[in-house]
């Protein structure tokens, strides 16, 4: 994966899903709420549900709330208590019903109502995955000029509210807003428990880490101690990143200093990296844990093979420019924990894992425990949300179903057969049960899914198209490899059933003509070689767009044949993007630290890869989506 012709783009600003820190017992928030309500300023019942909440007792609340009768239904009722409501709701995770509820109060013209309905919207829009309306929300709670946090009805939720705008500020060009309202969370009375300031520092510093030297300047003129010391922390790094040792050297105390006097230890910890430690004097240090051992041991060889042409390890260079330490899983969890925890030691800022199925969730958990940014190139789905460590970048099965889903539509199929091996690979039952479900949304019909033994593939082949000869269908899914898809076609001409091209007028024939629809599986010219005769026409999801002629989709293939003698796979492919978007965010952007390059992942548009534009989503999964293939007796070529 080349470096883009220009810089890598950010996205302007995203809400993420609440914080964990933040919210950390979701979907039962645990913050402190302000037992000490002026009952004059309060409808009656809501200092009853105020004291429930405190102690976590949501479902309570909302059960005192909602007996209030009849003629006293949200709506109808003073609007504070509707918000009281609102934010009982959330607190049991029925954050539809309290949008829903909070929404209308969006018009009332009580500035207190417009806040507290705000903020608590924006809060339980985003926990029910609406970001756009939250993000939206949240630029209306900034329309209010300036926002009077103290005018919430729960006073206690002031922090967690001003906590949601600083994440807002932090990730938009924002930099001196972000600085003053983090200065006015720390100084505020109310005491902060220690992960939520640990939190507030980090996004602080994370801040200081975007702002230009303008903005440094501009920073360093103002009056607030946390923003000086931020601007003082930018301008050390700054002169860092130019080579200016020892106006770094001299800028130390003066900043080390204020970082002590905030007790900003993640902070303090990397200024010393900076100076003195591995990063200073080493290439950075990634990490690669593969399941070379186990079951997956034939494919992680493959998998290693596109590590090592996105490490450069058979070009020649004057001096390494990263390091790639790749290590075996072990046998199961605890020996996969021990391999994040060697790596850690070892200052690896970043791990991409390709593991059997069972190791993946306690190397997931113990890379996000050592928050260790970890790339996984698994189908499986991950726990990733916004402000995890954790990444999914692989093939997706589910957007494979979306698409042939969708294509079948356009074809104007109404009755689909289904042929499945066993045992069933977890991709393919993905595959077919998101296909079934896509079909029913789409309104035409998919049968339940035959399935085959492959250890007498003939005899079952026979068997199946013997079935199929005597059911109504006009397509077929065949979940298997393009190899085993042939066979089975064979069988089917046995039975005069026959691929027909797809966008084409079904022509009066004795021969009966169905739409064959394959997987990626079959993205492998080998089985072609077979004879492509019986799959003539057949349509399958590919993900490395060779076919459509992406350049760096090309010049990957072509480097990888020469090397290693065969044509990549998708697998191939996506290891290699996943270890050169690494290398790219460390060597061309400068990142060097760990919490940077989570950030960095979770933020960035869009990066020329093999796969195509390598980018992550809101739940941090891959977003380039496959595309369809049309299989010819010239080999494949785009539908």
């Amino acid at each position: 994966m080349p470096p883009p012709s220009r810089p890598v783009h950010f996205a302007p600003w995203w809400l993420p899903v609440v914080l964990s820190l933040l919210f950390m017992a979701c979907p039962q928030p645990t913050e402190r709420i302000d037992r000490t309500i002026d009952s004059d300023r309060r409808p009656a019942p809501c200092p009853q549900a105020l004291d429930l909440m405190s102690d976590n007792r949501f479902q309570e609340a909302v059960d005192l709330l909602m007996t209030r009768g009849a003629q006293e239904r949200p709506g109808t009722t003073d609007p504070l208590d509707d918000i009281c409501l609102g934010r009982a709701l959330i607190g049991t995770g029925s954050y539809r019903q309290a949008t829903g509820l909070l929404l209308p109060l969006q018009a009332n013209d009580n500035l207190a109502v417009r806040t507290g309905a705000c903020l608590y919207g924006a809060w339980a829009s985003s926990a029910a995955g609406e970001l756009d309306e939250a993000r939206q929300l949240l630029d209306t709670c900034e329309a209010v000029q300036p926002l009077d946090l103290d005018s919430l009805l729960l006073p206690g939720d002031g922090t967690p509210g001003g906590l949601l705008l600083l994440d807002a500020r932090s990730r938009r060009p924002q930099h001196l807003e972000a600085l003053t309202l983090a200065d006015d969370l720390l100084s505020a009375p109310a005491a902060l428990d220690e992960p939520t300031r640990a939190w507030i520092l980090e996004r602080v510093f994370a801040v200081a880490g975007q702002m230009t030297p303008d903005q440094t300047r501009e920073a360093a003129d103002h009056t607030q101690p946390l923003v000086q010391a931020a601007a003082g922390f930018r301008t050390l790094e700054l002169a860092i990143q130019e080579g200016q040792v020892e106006r770094a050297r001299a800028l130390l105390p003066e900043v080390r200093c204020s970082l002590e006097m905030l007790d900003a230890r993640a902070a303090l910890l990397e200024v010393e990296e900076w100076l003195s430690g591995p990063a200073s004097t080493s290439p950075a240090l990634v990490g690669a844990i593969l399941s070379l051992t186990g079951s997956y041991r034939r494919e992680s060889r493959a998998v290693m093979a596109g590590l090592l042409l996105a490490q450069e390890a058979f070009r020649e260079k004057s001096a390494p420019t990263s390091r790639l330490l790749i290590r075996d899983a072990g046998p199961d969890g605890r020996a996969a924990r021990e391999v994040i925890a060697l790596l850690d030691r070892q200052g690896a800022l970043a791990v991409i894992a390709f593991v059997e199925p069972h190791l993946l969730p306690d190397l997931l958990d113990e890379a996000q425990r050592r928050h260790l940014p970890c790339i996984a190139l698994t189908p499986d789905p991950i726990e990733g949300v916004p402000g995890s460590y954790l990444f999914r970048f692989f093939p997706d099965p589910v957007l494979e179903a979306r698409l042939l889903a969708t294509f079948a539509q356009e074809q104007g199929l109404a009755h689909l057969a289904v042929v499945i091996p066993l045992p069933t690979p977890d991709y393919l039952d993905t595959l077919v049960t998101s296909f079934a479900d896509q079909a029913c949304d789409a309104g035409f019909q998919v049968d339940e899914p035959l399935q085959y033994s492959t250890d007498d593939l003939q005899r079952e082949a026979q068997t199946i198209s013997q079935i199929l000869a005597g059911r109504p269908f006009d397509g077929l899914l065949i979940a298997d490899t393009g190899q085993r898809a042939l066979t089975l076609t064979a069988y089917l001409g046995v039975q005069d059933i026959w691929s027909r091209e797809p966008d084409r007028p079904l022509q009066s024939s004795e021969r009966r003509r169905v739409l064959l629809l394959g997987n990626s599986l079959w993205h492998d010219p080998e089985f072609l070689s077979s004879g492509p005769d019986y799959l003539s026409g057949s349509v399958f999801p590919a993900w490395l767009p060779l076919e459509t002629g992406h350049p760096a989709a090309l010049r990957f293939a072509e480097e990888f044949t020469r090397l290693f003698a065969r044509r990549p796979l998708a697998s191939d492919a996506f290891a290699h993007d996943a270890l050169r978007l690494l290398r790219f965010l460390l060597l061309e952007t400068g990142l060097h630290t760990r919490d940077r390059i989570r950030d960095a992942l979770e933020q960035m548009e869009g990066v020329d890869g093999a796969t195509g534009m390598v980018h992550f989503g809101l739940d941090h999964t891959n977003q380039q989506p496959p595309h369809l293939l049309r299989v010819t007796s010239r080999g494949f070529v785009p539908r």
